[in-house]
């Protein structure tokens, strides 16, 4: 399986932007042992910050950085919609499944959580070690700036 998001992006056509501050949850619910043999779910973490094209994000195959979701069953992973993800080749004759179900959130979700500290050193400090880079790709992005508006959107300053 290609890379690709389930937050609604054509899979085929040129995304432009995201939605400023799109805050949609994916879960993932698997039913059952998945081995590497069976051909997990790869994950990119901090993926869901970057704006790409459905042909784009289908090109690529392993990326530094990805996760895998190989595991025991009943385990349940939730993740930002955006997040790029795929599954591998099942490499037995196991059948594999999951369930994914998107949740959207009917409110904007700034203040939602405890933001007493938002404005913090420890915080400016964490924007201010990650200006140059992706925290967990490397990558030199654009992100830095749009993680940035995405906090203080969240604490609503």
């Amino acid at each position: 399986q290609s890379w690709h998001v389930d937050d609604g992006y054509p899979t085929f056509y040129e995304i432009v932007s995201r939605p400023p501050h799109s805050f949609d949850v994916l879960t993932a619910y698997f039913t059952h042992h998945v081995t590497h043999e069976m051909g997990p779910t790869l994950i990119l973490p901090g993926s869901h910050m970057r704006n790409v094209s459905g042909k784009q994000l289908a090109r690529y195959k392993n990326l530094e950085g990805q996760k895998s979701l190989a595991g025991p069953g009943g385990r349940i992973i939730f993740m930002h919609a955006n997040l790029w993800h795929c599954g591998q080749g099942n490499l037995t004759d196991d059948f594999r499944f999951m369930f994914k179900i998107r949740f959207t959130p009917r409110v904007a979700q700034q203040r939602q959580f405890n933001y007493d500290d938002w404005d913090s050193d420890h915080i400016r400090n964490y924007f201010l070690r990650n200006n140059h880079t992706h925290i967990l790709t490397g990558e030199a992005l654009e992100v830095v700036a749009d993680r940035e508006a995405w906090w203080e959107f969240l604490c609503a300053s």
